[in-house]
């Protein structure tokens, strides 16, 4: 059922009426200097009620990104002294993935003590991939799995809930704005638009992965996407464009996370306090494209935050919005150098295992053994629909560096997780034994060991 919506039953069946939507409003015409202000203030309040609410209690799931360390820089040095900062990633001392290193900066800083979980072996990651098939119902992608890793190492730290920024970047950031979507003039170039950023496998894939017969289900299901983007209205594009995203990847990969945040501890979502989300809706998308705004509201709140770089773009929101822009593209250089070469040229600009997850699928002997195991190995439940070879072709590419098919990877180990839950003789097969829960010390979540 739709969020904010009325479900109701009469002589003529069930209807489904929205009492509320996300839409943005270009109504405003304040000047970036006051929106800031704004932010600030309604930002702060958001942030602190729901600390002081459960003081003593919480911690700040710290990456190295802008939404947790706007939340951090946020709080008085009083709120600060009653809650800590939780960070994973791959530790390697000197060389420290970027959110240990980013986030241990922060915490200086600020003088907030820092828990970093920077570990995790096969066994590790077997078990908890196989938990978030059963807690997500198969919609909790594997890349997901670290969040049932990671919160259940907090555990031990005895708190209740936690704050995170949960979709700030994509709503406030423009984070998946481009250029692109001011000079669309039509309605098929921003579907085009769509489909070119957020479906995995194109239609060509499909019908080469797909067996024959259900090659009918990919035009139903491009059909199902143009009208969905149909109902997106909204002055323009580059605003519908936002609507779909929060539709699609706020809802339903990042609610899907938060299933899996939620057997462990509370959530508290400052980002979407109904005060900061009116004032955020309103802020036309020429200034919340490339962070522009955002990064000024970074700097308003907390100056000394903005000063250290951003995991994302290696560069500190401080820095002009140019040497902003081109962060991003020298990370994807250096990423690409390090693909093609198979791992010869090693560069030292690593992200937590979470979010680099085409990187650990090709480099990381863990999850080659769960690809080896989940894919290649005993009888598989996928092959009832998808065509082996074209899998294999997949695997064997992305391995050896020829093309990045890492999200499809992602989704096809998914599917295969989740059907094998529902057989019994594959998910308790000798070659293929399911872990149903964790350990012990997660029993008490009601969580099956």
């Amino acid at each position: 059922m739709p969020s904010a919506s009325v479900l109701s039953f009469g002589p003529r069946g069930c209807e489904i009426r929205k009492y509320w939507d996300l839409r943005y409003s270009t109504e405003s015409k304040r000047k970036e200097k006051e929106i800031v202000e704004t932010l600030v203030a309604t930002f702060r309040n958001a942030v602190r009620k729901r600390v002081r609410s459960d003081a003593g209690k919480c911690f700040v799931s710290l990456s190295g990104g802008l939404d947790t360390r706007a939340i951090i820089g946020s709080l008085d040095n009083s709120d600060l002294r009653t809650i800590f900062a939780g960070t994973f990633g791959e530790g390697r001392g000197k060389y420290d993935c970027d959110e240990i290193r980013i986030a241990r900066k922060i915490c200086r800083k600020l003088g907030v003590r820092h828990v970093v979980v920077d570990r995790y072996f096969f066994n590790d990651l077997e078990r908890y991939a196989d938990f978030a098939i059963q807690v997500g119902g198969g919609e909790a992608p594997i890349d997901l799995i670290i969040i049932p890793y990671f919160f259940n190492e907090l555990r031990r730290e005895r708190a209740k809930c936690f704050l995170q920024g949960y979709m700030l970047d994509l709503f406030l950031g423009g984070s998946f704005l481009k250029s692109a979507l001011f000079r669309i003039n039509t309605f098929s170039e921003f579907v085009q638009f769509l489909e070119e950023r957020s479906t995995v496998f194109t239609s060509d894939e499909l019908t080469r992965l797909l067996k024959k017969q259900f090659h009918p289900g990919i035009s139903i299901a491009q059909q199902e996407f143009v009208e969905f983007a149909k109902e997106l209205d909204g002055e323009s594009y580059a605003n519908r464009a936002d609507r779909f995203f929060i539709a699609t990847r706020v809802r339903r990969w990042t609610i899907m996370g938060s299933l899996l945040y939620r057997e462990f501890f509370e959530e508290l979502l400052p980002t979407i306090d109904r005060e900061l989300v009116e004032v955020i809706r309103k802020i036309p998308p020429e200034f919340r494209y490339r962070h522009r705004i955002y990064r000024k509201f970074l700097m308003a709140l907390n100056m000394d935050l903005a000063k250290i770089p951003d995991a994302n773009t290696l560069v500190p929101p401080t820095f002009p919005l140019l040497l902003w822009m081109f962060g991003p593209g020298v990370r994807e250089s250096f990423r690409r150098l390090q693909t093609v070469s198979r791992g010869i040229v090693k560069v030292h600009l690593s992200h937590s295992f979470g979010s680099s997850i085409s990187d650990a699928l090709r480099s990381d002997p863990n999850w080659h053994r769960l690809i080896q195991k989940t894919m290649l190995s005993g009888p598989n439940r996928l092959y009832e629909y998808v065509n082996r070879d074209e899998v294999e072709r997949l695997i064997h590419e992305h391995i050896t560096g020829t093309r990045d098919n890492g999200q499809k990877l992602v989704q096809l180990m998914t599917a295969e997780l989740f059907l094998a839950s529902l057989d019994p003789a594959i998910s308790q097969g000798p070659d293929r034994k399911m872990h149903t829960g964790l350990e012990a010390s997660t029993a008490t979540a009601g969580i099956a060991s």
